[in-house]
């Protein structure tokens, strides 16, 4: 298993044996940690995985994370244990004009 810190974000995927990539996120997916998602989700695509992103952990999400989020659902990237507060602003478009955290 590989795990990394970036600004408060532990990300650790791993790969069972029928070629399922689970990436897990946990604390605070801001910003700064977007490309370290980006680039673990690529790695499974170019070993040619299926994927799934494991939210259960997190328990913030800003709004450029989230957009990287709807992103990876786009791609179809499985999001599993999503947070009930992270579900409604992945399942509604994001207004542009709106900042914050979720």
């Amino acid at each position: 298993m590989q795990a990394s810190l970036v600004s408060r974000l532990r990300i650790a995927s791993h790969t069972d044996p029928e070629g399922l990539t689970t990436i897990e996120l946990a604390g605070s997916f801001r910003n700064p940690s977007i490309g370290e998602v980006k680039r673990a989700v690529e790695k499974a695509q170019i070993a040619g995985s299926r994927i799934r992103v494991d939210l259960g952990e997190l328990v913030l999400v800003d709004r450029n994370s989230l957009q990287v989020l709807v992103s990876l659902l786009q791609d179809n990237v499985e999001l599993i244990n999503c947070p009930h507060y992270i579900q409604p602003w992945i399942e509604r478009p994001l207004d542009a004009k709106a900042g914050g955290d979720f």
